[in-house]
């Protein structure tokens, strides 16, 4: 057991001591997998889309636990909405309408009434 342990630890040292030596060097990746990972070392590009992976991972799982009362919520706002205007152009209109078609003959005997009096009081 300690025989492995020290060669595992004689393998980091010299894996760790070998790429300090490559990035000295400034050396070019031999393969493309060397050459992804040496880009996404350096880069904070990279951490910035792996960090946004994350939280889009996590967005997701919280949308699927929580997909049914997301459903109903919009369910319901859409349902509001629709019963709104509905409401608004089958039964507010038409009775506007009606209230205004009913008030013009009151509207216009009484504009008479102000006529007529206004001209025999200035007759």
């Amino acid at each position: 057991m300690l025989l492995l342990s020290n060669k595992n630890y004689i393998f980091a040292h010299l894996t760790k001591h070998i790429m300090a030596t490559y990035k000295k060097r400034g050396g070019r990746p031999k393969n493309k997998a060397e050459k992804i990972s040496q880009i996404e070392e350096e880069s904070t590009t990279a951490e910035v889309f792996s960090t946004l992976d994350e939280g889009a991972s996590r967005t997701e799982a919280w949308v699927e636990k929580n997909q049914k009362a997301i459903l109903i919520f919009v369910g319901v706002v859409a349902v509001s909405v629709l019963g709104f205007l509905g409401f608004q152009n089958f039964i507010q209109e038409p009775k506007e309408t009606e209230a205004m078609n009913e008030m013009f003959q009151a509207q216009s005997y009484y504009e008479q009434a102000l006529d007529c009096h206004h001209k025999r009081f200035f007759i």
